[in-house]
């Protein structure tokens, strides 16, 4: 098993508001998740592609979208 660290220099670049909420953001980053499924809006307002900060009604639209998109090719 091989893993690539990001440098802190990186991780300290994404901030978010409240301090208690960086280590998370940061395991989020460095694991490379998709998506963060939240309600916080300090997450929410963050304007990262990697990973997308949504909230429970966002990803439900998501996974019917990608829910359509499989019908669609079967």
């Amino acid at each position: 098993m091989e893993f690539d660290l990001l440098d802190d220099n990186y991780l300290k670049k994404i901030k978010i508001r409240d301090p208690n909420d960086q280590i998370i953001l940061n395991s989020a980053v460095e694991n490379n998740v998709d998506y963060l499924l939240t309600g916080d809006k300090d997450f929410l307002v963050l304007n990262i592609q990697n990973p997308k900060c949504v909230s429970i009604n966002e990803m439900i639209e998501i996974l019917k979208y990608f829910a359509g998109m499989s019908q669609e090719s079967a």
